[in-house]
C-alpha cells in the first residue's frame, strides 16, 4: 500500500472516531484491539488487516470504499443512528 493511501486512511479512521466522539481507548476497546494499534493505524505507522476493516464496518457502518479511497460517504445509515451505534 502506498504511503499516500496510508496517510489518508489514517486521517479518515480518525474522522470516524471523532464523529462518534470516542477516545482512542474507547474505540480500541469496542474493536477489541489495543490503543497502541489504533494509534498506529491513525498515524499510518501500520495498516490494519481485513478482520479489523470488517469489524469497523460492522460496528460503525463505515463505508470501506470511503475509508480506503476517500470516495463516497463515511457511512450510510439514517440520521441519528450513529448515536445508537456509538453507545454500544
Amino acid at each position: 500500500m502506498s504511503s499516500k493511501i496510508r496517510v489518508t486512511f489514517g486521517s479518515r479512521l480518525q474522522q470516524v472516531r471523532e464523529h462518534f466522539r470516542l477516545s482512542q481507548a474507547e474505540m480500541a476497546k469496542q474493536l477489541s484491539i489495543s490503543q497502541i494499534s489504533l494509534s498506529n493505524y491513525e498515524t499510518s505507522k501500520r495498516f490494519p488487516d481485513t478482520n479489523f476493516l470488517e469489524k469497523l464496518h460492522s460496528l460503525y457502518k463505515v463505508d470501506l470504499n470511503w475509508l480506503i479511497s476517500g470516495e463516497g460517504r463515511m457511512h450510510n445509515f439514517p440520521e441519528g443512528k450513529h448515536k445508537e451505534i456509538a453507545e454500544k
